[in-house]
């Protein structure tokens, strides 16, 4: 068992406010078990603990390492490793993204994300790459900071092109809040089939599961897929408003889409 593995299980969770609507919300809010002494888990094998606000985004390139923020402030984090856990952090004032992810089971968990300007690209709050990634409990809001520019913002984005090292499966993305008028989606999945400039890759985009999210967006769409596939969406509010709460395009199959909420102001709950 990696040490990140066997540490996770004593791990201590930041409080994430959510709506109380939220289906998610019991879950989320169960009490913790308590942590070991701080000094022994900060001083344990794979395990870096941050004791100050960071002003400088943090760069990890090594795997099997949980990066424990412990409450600071930073400006970003980019993962370019394998099982490397991110959580604790307050990340805001970030260049591009907050949060940036390239490889297998990474997990991004118990985060505040805000505050993203213009570096120019795209502005999201997280962008992710690679299979067995998981999305839990962070809180996204107020993500724009400036001027949006050319920019397509999104809460969360992965595309499947071969740089970025084709599609991503395997993923769970629950009990998090997205809400920013701002957004052009919450959640951005292109596959490798994507006709909308993210796909060329290889691989494939599937076996995803979606649930226990509050979204909260105003666009055409509040979760775009493309070339997707073998999705379960599920248990989530869609408290925002659009023509459709989900699209499914580019040839995506097999996505159940059950037992959601669904705000007055979405036309539909899916379509293309």
């Amino acid at each position: 068992m990696h040490v990140r593995a066997a540490l996770l299980a004593v791990l201590t969770t930041v409080a994430v406010l959510l709506p109380s609507a939220w289906p998610g919300a019991a879950a989320a809010s169960e009490a913790p078990l308590e942590p070991p002494a701080a000094s022994a888990y900060c001083s344990a094998p794979g395990i870096v603990c941050i004791t100050a606000d960071q002003t400088s985004r943090i760069e990890v390139t090594t795997s099997n390492v949980i990066y424990d923020g412990q409450g600071h402030t930073a400006v970003g984090i980019t993962v370019n490793a394998d099982d490397v856990t991110v959580q604790n952090f307050d990340f805001r004032n970030c260049a591009g993204s907050c949060v940036w992810t390239k490889g297998t089971n990474n997990v991004v968990q118990n985060n505040a994300i805000s505050q993203v300007y213009y570096a120019g690209d795209d502005i999201d709050g997280l962008r992710f790459f690679g299979d067995g990634t998981k999305i839990l409990r962070n809180r996204f809001f107020d993500i724009l900071k400036g001027s949006k520019r050319d920019a397509h913002l999104d809460c969360m984005q992965t595309y499947a092109t071969p740089s970025a090292g084709g599609g991503t499966a395997d993923v769970v993305i629950a009990g998090n809040l997205c809400q920013d008028r701002a957004f052009h989606q919450c959640l951005m999945v292109e596959g490798p089939g994507s006709t909308d400039g993210g796909g060329g890759g290889g691989g494939a985009t599937r076996n995803w599961v979606v649930e226990g999210n509050y979204f909260q967006c105003y666009a055409n769409q509040t979760i775009a897929l493309r070339d997707a596939h073998d999705f379960v969406i599920r248990h989530n509010v869609f408290a925002g408003a659009g023509r459709k709460a989900i699209q499914q395009a580019d040839g995506s199959s097999r996505i159940s889409i059950r037992d959601n909420s669904l705000g007055a102001g979405y036309g539909r709950v899916t379509g293309d």
